[in-house]
């Protein structure tokens, strides 16, 4: 385990098959966001998700995890003191999930930047575009082999 030194309103990243982010407020414990109804968190459609403080270890389970504030170098966090009020408020209510759109990662830089961010959504999204493309690209090569027969 990582992230020994977590300070309140840093982002946690845990280290697992789905990458999960939440919010350290404190005591060892987290606001994260996430869709405990969904099948799957590769689920491409939109499920209810609901906003929880938990202990981290409990979040993260057999997982490792560790302080990620790398978009600091992009944007200026608020306060800590802001971005763990603003993430208790929210305990308990219920948003949208969507993976792309708004998963755990966008609801963690939302709380320290106020701003929503996720490089798991552009790179999945990336990765969609270029299946697209591929995908494409085989229809085209395909039609232009049938029509030199």
């Amino acid at each position: 385990m990582f992230g020994n030194e977590a300070k309140p309103g840093d982002l946690i990243k845990i280290c697992g098959p789905n990458n999960h982010w939440a919010v350290y407020i404190g005591n060892g414990f987290v606001v994260h966001f996430g869709a405990p109804n969904s099948p799957s968190a590769s689920s491409s459609g939109e499920v209810d998700g609901i906003v929880k403080k938990e202990k981290i270890q409990h979040v993260a389970g057999e997982y490792s995890w560790r302080v990620n504030n790398s978009y600091d170098e992009e944007y200026k966090p608020v306060s800590p003191d802001e971005i763990v009020k603003k993430a208790c408020s929210l305990v308990g209510v219920s948003l949208t999930y969507h993976l792309t759109k708004y998963n755990s990662e966008h609801f963690a830089t939302e709380m320290r930047y106020g701003k929503t961010e996720s490089r798991l959504a552009y790179t999945r999204s990336l990765g969609f575009s270029v299946l697209c493309s591929r995908t494409y690209q085989a229809r085209c090569k395909m039609l232009l082999s049938d029509e030199d027969k």
